[in-house]
Order: structure tokens, then sequence, then C-alpha cells
């Protein structure tokens, strides 16, 4: 993800800062302007920098893509895959397949040579959306599931 997310990052001309909660993972020294790093925030300070992004990378957790698109946010989605020894299974890259139809989610599942440009046109359109928090629970699914047990 560290790779995905500096290749990324490598293509934007502009100034930008770097918040990152890096959890167990080692080698995050390697992502550039780095303006605060931690190994976990905090509810609160979580929700505060998801307010407050431009653009979120993330694996695909679903609290994280939850916070990102509640607050409108364009979402880098970097699942991680049982190929690379991160999970048993592929279940993030069945989630990122799932919320990869919004238009503000970007699925990644390796570096290639059009990465960049894909990269920053995604950047483009996402900058311009409108920043707002907005209701995204789905109450009738939640409905549905209730109503299986």
């Amino acid at each position: 993800m560290l790779e995905i997310t500096q290749t990324c990052l490598d293509s934007i001309t502009q100034d930008y800062e770097v918040v990152l909660q890096y959890g167990s993972s080692d080698g995050y020294q390697k992502i550039d302007n780095i303006k605060i790093a931690q190994a976990f925030f905090d509810r609160d300070e979580s929700i505060e920098h998801f307010r407050n992004a431009d653009v979120v990378f993330s694996h695909c957790g679903i609290g994280s893509i939850y916070n990102s698109l509640q607050f409108n946010r364009p979402t880098v989605l970097i699942p991680r895959l049982k190929k690379y020894a991160e999970f048993s299974d592929d279940h993030q890259l069945q989630i990122a397949n799932e919320v990869k139809r919004n238009e503000l989610v970007f699925m990644i599942e390796d570096i290639n040579k059009h990465l960049s440009v894909k990269f920053l046109q995604f950047l483009e359109f996402g900058l311009k959306v409108k920043k707002y928090r907005r209701d995204i629970i789905n109450y009738e699914l939640g409905h549905t599931i209730n109503d299986l047990f």
C-alpha cells in the first residue's frame, strides 16, 4: 500500500500534506510530506481528519470507507490482498469491487504504467466535488439483515 500511495503522491505537482494512520505497518517513513503520523487516531481525531481531507488513501476497511464517503471525499482504495500475505483471503478486494462504482472511489490493486495518469484524472475530478457531510446509512439494508435472523 505504501508504494502505491507514494507513486500517486509523486505525481502531484502542487504542495500537499499527509496525515497518516499507519497501524501496525512499518515503512511509512518513506511517505513524503507527512504532517502527522500516528499508529492510531482516536475516533474524534479520525473524524476530524476525514472532514478536513482533500483526498483519502485507505485500505478497504468498512469504517474507513464509510468515514471517507460520509464526508464526500475522493477516496483511493488499496485493498490488502492475499497474494501479498496481508490477509488470509481477498475480502477487501470484494469490498472494493462493490464500492468502486461510486464516482468518488478510485480502486488500485497494483502499480502499472498508467497509474499516475489515472490517479491525476481522478484527483482532478475529486477536488472539484463539494465537501459536505451526508447520511450514507442504508437503513433498508439494515432492516433486511435483521429480518434474516
